[in-house]
């Protein structure tokens, strides 16, 4: 029975991680209904989400490491190696500021709730957005950080809030959602460093490991490749419905 448990949480934190629909908020969700998720397993899981970022994006990662030392500000891979740490700076403060609170955080279902409430709001003003083509700035790109560092609150979804400011702002989804996958590697690596002293290896873990692998990679290319402006509402509906029932099932 635990594998399975394991296995579903894996599948569930592949897709939640890179859909627009917050993985901290559904891990929030079954921390509070289901017990306590293993913290081992859940920074094994962001481990294979940050596998599936790495090998998706390997060949942008190395155009990025080769741009960098270039240190060229015409050379437009250093421009974004730039604007990636310009963003990851609000992430890294509030996370630090926060960490001690996190635990209370993550139970309180109404802040849940109301982080799903907003993941909504941005994805639907987004779907209502006509698709521009601006390039990145270091304004708009440090204010998809400002942005990511809001979704470290539980239900604000990371992938959804920063992909559909980059949009709102006037980027080309296309390249708002590749920022945004890019911004997500030092996010969940300075996560993963901050829990490495509650890491255990296990060769259980192994097979939901490899589960999440693939479901991430499966899910960032669903997001790159299939999903439209358009879409974005369904997902905004759907994380309205998840903070009407959480509302529910806290007042019966």
């Amino acid at each position: 029975m635990e594998i399975l448990i394991q296995i579903i949480l894996a599948i569930i934190q592949g897709i939640t991680e890179f859909l627009p629909i917050s993985s901290s908020g559904h891990l929030a969700l079954i921390q509070n209904y289901f017990g306590n998720v293993d913290v081992n397993l859940d920074i094994f899981l962001h481990l294979a989400t940050l596998l599936s970022l790495l090998v998706f994006f390997s060949k942008d990662i190395l155009n990025l490491i080769r741009g960098f030392f270039t240190f060229n500000k015409r050379n437009e891979e250093f421009r974004l190696a730039i604007f990636i740490i310009m963003a990851s700076i609000p992430a890294a403060i509030f996370g630090f500021l926060i960490a001690p609170h996190i635990e209370k955080v993550f139970s309180n279902l109404y802040l849940v709730a109301f982080g799903f409430v907003i993941t909504g709001l941005f994805l639907f003003n987004a779907s209502l957005k006509k698709e521009d083509n601006k390039k990145l700035n270091l304004k708009n790109t440090f204010l998809i950080g400002l942005i990511q560092a809001l979704a470290i609150l539980p239900g604000i979804s990371r992938s959804g809030s920063t992909v559909s400011t980059g949009i709102l702002s006037g980027i080309k989804k296309e390249k708002a959602v590749r920022f945004s996958f890019l911004l997500a590697i030092p996010a969940i690596i300075g996560a993963t460093i901050l829990n490495l002293e509650d890491l255990n290896f296990s060769p259980q873990l192994l097979l939901p490991f490899i589960i999440c692998f693939l479901t991430g990679l499966a899910s960032i290319h669903l997001f790159l490749k299939k999903i439209t402006l358009k879409n974005f509402k369904y997902f905004a509906f759907y994380c309205w419905l998840l903070a009407i029932l959480i509302f529910v099932l806290r007042l019966v």
